[in-house]
């Protein structure tokens, strides 16, 4: 995960402190990346729900790994190899 933020919340200039308290919802930065692995390359990579349970929808894969923007909106991915 990267960044998060209260919906509405305020910071002064530098954000050292919060002026205003936000409310729900809890926005989140999404993670960029490319995960490279090293092995066998992935059959199939799917995302997870919150419970760490894979959803139907499989990433698409490159030949040395996957990449992740947030599009899928899961904090934890299901490596099939």
């Amino acid at each position: 995960m990267a960044r998060d933020k209260q919906t509405g919340a305020r910071f002064n200039a530098d954000w050292s402190q919060l002026t205003t308290m936000g409310s729900a919802p809890l926005l989140l930065e999404p993670v960029q990346a490319t995960i490279k692995l090293t092995g066998a390359p992935p059959r199939r990579v799917r995302a997870c729900d919150i419970y760490g349970v894979p959803r139907g929808e499989s990433l698409k894969l490159s030949s040395s790994g996957f990449r992740i923007d947030g599009t899928h909106q899961a904090y934890y991915y299901y490596i099939e190899r």
